[in-house]
């Protein structure tokens, strides 16, 4: 009888391997929060149309930016999946408010927090994948109805939210 138990050295590699994702990932989100921060205080922003609450858009973008350089710092130990969770709660937060508050780059948003939801879905357990992806089209749903239940208006066609949300 061959007994086949997994070397810690394996066990070791496997989590290095996917801390060093978890690492990329909030490099990523850095990154994002720059061009984020780009886009609100620099004439770049102009590219992307006029902002709908230029001072909330302004406030996300450094929270944004704090909190991507925290959990960058706070990534390299401890446990992973709360980091993973605590990240893409942030990213969804700070999506749905900068959707509100910047509508000409809602596709650009939506973007980035498909791979931010797609990136934590390889990092968490199935069943909380899932559960992040359907909290995700469920705020972005949410923040479609509020807007087009103001007297703003949507300002995207439903048909593009639903790609997103299923995406």
């Amino acid at each position: 009888h061959v007994q086949h138990a997994t070397t810690p050295d394996i066990d070791l590699t496997g989590r290095a391997a996917i801390r060093r994702e978890l690492h990329y990932f909030t490099l990523y989100r850095i990154l994002e929060a720059a061009v984020l921060c780009l886009v609100v205080f620099s004439p770049v922003g102009i590219l992307i149309g006029e902002p709908h609450n230029p001072m909330l858009g302004r406030v996300v973008a450094i929270a944004y930016l704090l909190m991507a350089i925290a959990l960058f710092f706070t990534g390299r130990r401890g446990r992973m999946r709360p980091q993973v969770l605590v990240g893409t709660l942030v990213d969804v937060g700070v999506a749905v408010l900068a959707i509100h508050s910047l509508p000409g780059a809602v596709s650009g948003i939506s973007m980035m927090l498909l791979f931010n939801v797609g990136a934590a879905a390889l990092l968490l357990p199935l069943r909380l994948a899932l559960g992040a992806a359907a909290f995700t089209a469920i705020a972005l749903i949410g923040q479609y109805l509020v807007r087009a239940l103001s007297a703003v208006g949507a300002g995207r066609p439903l048909a593009e939210l639903l790609m997103f949300a299923v995406t």
